[in-house]
């Protein structure tokens, strides 16, 4: 759920000091406001520093990863516990600080993004989080939920589905994996996964054709021998007992060129008309900024040929199609499409980049079509997305690249459900409309902030929604916030939801930090998240949920610091280096920007490890407060200018001298930048200045820093490197190898630490490092790892953690480590782990 603070006053006033362009190709321009650029933005913070300087991975990069860590001996037996299960609750009326809180705003319980959602024909439930795995909920209210994917090859899932057996006994479930929501030619997944034991085991289906692929929807055939996968690769199809590997059907040779790859490509959905026994496909293809094989596209023979780009009647206009979604009605006599405009997109002009639902009537992908629903339709039926409220005037589907579903009752073909932002409801064919879902309470008329029950409004869901389905009476959807469900019966705008997320623990995590509270003595967990705001964890008592878990301050979180001894004291940041301090747990808050000209998506801050009075923020400007968490925006005093264009990365201090490194241009191949650099600048006694890094020193982002404690002079520091080394990057550049390297002279000269032989440090991006006693801890996308201060020999630390992505690590005030990961929340070993 977009922010609060900004989006109520109608201005994301930090997002307009750095909008990050979108894309990897060519066709992409800015995207149009801020409310869409903040997505991209967080979606570009993430994968853009693991493709550094290229462009691109190989597709193979992230699995041959994986397949190392597999065979890294941990430290000792220590295992990882999960700080959990907790039930996050943004709705907490604790938490009223205006224009920071989210309290009020309807949705319930909350967790991580999911982007795949499917019910089997025996009622159980599978969810799919966008770095969290699959889930699986067997109890009849589906408020317990066992996670199947935490020791899969990757647990990014793009979109779930259950495909009954066609004897009518028995049933397969289907992963997609890669998130389709991501840069769409990185290692983003491992292929299809397919379980027939309700996820107990999995097996791949086919061999290596959609490993670096996200992948948007899974259909099959009504015998169930046939599978349709719409991919960032292009459509595939596999028959069981035909084939043994994934056959492209509409899509062009990969070239290695990111144009063809993600432009030509991308596939965003697929159906089955019914009652044709699987003859007849339909499939899209729907680049975001327009492609000249944008469009949709049909096969009459079961898959063996297709047609396409298609013309119908109606329809939206070749030039202006981009992203959409297509369903059908349980009879095949109804073909809805949802669309995204791409000339829109392209002009950044408009509140607004949804062309609008459509309707076949006849069910014939040729048309004629009607539109059924345009964005002021939508925005009519009871929609929060009111004018003046949110962002520049922001109408339905200013997000349609983002988020997008449609689906149909299969009792009634005149009922349709379509995901945007919002949930939206037609029971007439497209002729009325009511906003089932809106984006939230707080911009409502009915809205009442000292009203107990969401403000006096009706419950409503999370904002931004990715998946859907309708089984036994049920409408489910996945968005950002979780799983939540509303009977079919239920019509109206808002209220009749359920949540079903204080057991689903896919919380995404940028960053986290802890601190004892000054009266319990009990331990406080702050963090950052992806559209969830900053969490705030209590060490609690409670069985059932041993963690009190609430969400202080609302909108995306990010970089996050907490005073160790004192867990009342924190400053979080909300995006584009916007920080705010509390200094009573969370109940009131501050604005503390600096103002800086140039900052990250998700720019760190920093509280010095000697002296934790001075607190630290980098932009393009290195800032410093020494007024702690009493800090103000004035207290802010700028120490060094990285330079036009830079950005600070990641930083550490420790009795104010310490390394900030920095990177300008960022995101190579975008619209608005040209390749790709990175620097550091340092303090080891005489100032802040520029260091000049050796040739030998990799040319990718550097993620991590860390200023050895035992060297008082500060010339003893530790970097780690985001992306891959030599072998796994595509494109002219030479990345250079290795993820750790030392320095002992401030800078002058470094030594790569990351081993080459047996026990070398595995070859995925690195995202963190600390030091802890005579230990160097590294966090991975494929695991936290640990050696002496030398390197060179890396074990993994402790064992039971999931194969999810670890972003953050830091030490707690009661002695563990604590593990901040972007899909199954925060993990917590004791130090004697490390040893």
């Amino acid at each position: 759920m977009r922010g609060s603070r900004y989006a109520v006053v109608g201005v994301a006033a930090a997002l307009a000091l750095c909008v990050a362009p979108t894309a990897l190709a060519a066709e992409e321009h800015e995207e149009p406001g801020e409310e869409s650029a903040e997505v991209t933005q967080a979606i570009n913070s993430f994968m853009a520093p693991r493709q550094s300087p290229a462009g691109r991975i190989a597709p193979g990069a992230f699995p041959a990863a994986r397949s190392y860590a597999a065979g890294v001996a941990p430290v000792d037996a220590t295992s990882w516990k999960e700080l959990g299960p907790y039930a996050y609750y943004p709705d907490n009326r604790d938490y009223l600080s205006q224009p920071f809180s989210n309290s009020g705003s309807g949705s319930g319980y909350n967790t991580g993004r999911i982007t795949g959602i499917a019910v089997a024909p025996d009622g159980t439930v599978f969810a799919g989080g966008a770095g969290g795995g699959v889930w699986r909920s067997t109890d009849s209210a589906h408020q317990q939920w066992t996670p199947l994917f935490d020791q899969a090859d990757t647990m990014a899932i793009g979109t779930v589905a259950v495909v009954p057996n066609a004897s009518g006994k028995g049933y397969t479930v289907y992963a997609g994996t890669g998130e389709p929501t991501i840069n769409l030619d990185s290692y983003a997944g491992v292929g299809v996964l397919a379980s027939t034991d309700a996820g107990a085991s999995w097996h791949r289906v086919g061999g290596n054709e959609l490993q670096g692929a996200g992948i948007f929807k899974i259909a099959a055939t009504p015998d169930a021998k046939t599978l349709f996968a719409a991919t960032s690769k292009g459509l595939y199809r596999f028959r069981s007992g035909v084939d043994t590997t994934w056959q492209r059907k509409v899509g062009d040779p990969d070239s290695g060129a990111v144009a063809n790859a993600q432009v030509l490509n991308l596939m965003s959905d697929v159906a089955v008309r019914p009652g044709t026994d699987g003859k007849e496909i339909v499939a899209v293809r729907g680049w975001r900024a327009g492609a000249a094989t944008n469009g949709l596209y049909v096969s009459r023979d079961g898959g063996d040929t297709f047609t396409g780009p298609l013309a119908p009647q109606g329809y939206v206009p070749s030039k202006s199609q981009g992203r959409a979604t297509i369903a059908y009605a349980a009879d095949g006599k109804t073909l809805y499409a949802m669309v995204q405009d791409a000339s829109t997109f392209n002009s950044g002009a408009g509140q607004t980049i949804l062309a609008g639902i459509y309707a076949s009537k006849g069910g014939d992908v040729n048309g004629p079509f009607n539109q059924i629903a345009s964005p002021g339709k939508l925005q009519a039926g009871g929609s929060a997305q009111v004018p003046g409220k949110i962002g520049r005037d922001y109408k339905p589907g200013v997000q349609a690249w983002y988020n997008q579903f449609l689906a149909v009752d299969p009792k009634n073909p005149q009922h349709l459900y379509a995901g945007l932002e919002e949930v939206y409801e037609t029971t007439d064919g497209g002729s009325n409309w009511v906003a089932a879902a809106p984006y939230w309470n707080l911009t409502l008329k009915c809205f009442d902030l000292t009203r107990a029950d969401y403000g006096g409004c009706p419950n409503t869901t999370h904002s931004d929604q990715h998946a859907a389905t309708v089984a036994n009476g049920t409408l489910w959807v996945g968005n950002d916030g979780g799983v939540f469900s509303r009977p079919t019966s239920v019509s109206t705008a808002g209220g009749g939801w359920t949540d079903h997320n204080s057991r689903l623990g896919t919380l995404q995590y940028y960053y986290a930090d802890s601190g004892l509270d000054s009266v319990s003595g009990r331990t406080v967990f702050w963090g950052g998240l992806q559209d969830n705001g900053t969490s705030k964890l209590i060490s609690g008592s409670d069985v059932f949920h041993p963690f009190e878990a609430s969400q202080p301050f609302g909108g995306d979180g990010g970089a996050t610091i907490v005073d160790h001894a004192n867990a009342r004291n924190v400053m979080t940041e909300y995006t584009s280096l916007s920080p705010a301090v509390t200094t009573d747990g969370g109940r009131n808050w501050t604005d503390v920007t600096p103002g800086d000209p140039l900052p990250l998506f998700i720019a760190p801050i920093f509280a010095d490890r000697g002296a934790r009075s001075h607190l630290y923020a980098g932009g393009e400007y290195l800032w410093r407060s020494t007024a702690g968490f009493g800090t103000t925006s004035s207290s802010w005093e700028q120490l060094a200018d990285t330079g036009a264009g830079h950005s600070i990365s990641a930083l550490d201090v420790r009795n104010d001298k310490g390394y900030a490194a920095w990177c300008g241009p960022c995101w190579p191949g975008y619209v608005s930048e040209t390749g790709f650099a990175r620097g550091l600048i340092a303090n080891t006694g005489a100032g802040w200045k520029a260091v000049t890094l050796p040739a030998s020193f990799p040319n990718r982002y550097i993620s991590g820093l860390a200023v050895d404690p035992g060297d008082a002079s500060g010339k003893t520091a530790y970097v780690v490197l985001s992306g891959y080394a030599r072998h796994w990057m595509v494109g002219p550049a030479d990345p250079g190898v290795g993820h750790v390297y030392k320095t002992t002279n401030g800078g002058t000269s470094w030594t790569d630490i990351s081993g080459t032989g047996a026990g070398h440090l595995v070859d995925a991006p690195a995202n963190d490092v600390e030091v802890v006693g005579s230990r160097l801890v590294v966090a991975t996308d494929v695991g936290v790892y640990v050696s002496g201060l030398t390197g060179g020999s890396w074990s993994r630390v402790g064992t039971g953690l999931p194969h999810v992505i670890t972003t953050d690590l830091s030490v707690t005030p009661d002695g563990r480590l604590l593990a901040a990961t972007h899909g199954r929340g925060l993990w917590a070993i004791a130090l004697d782990g490390l040893s």
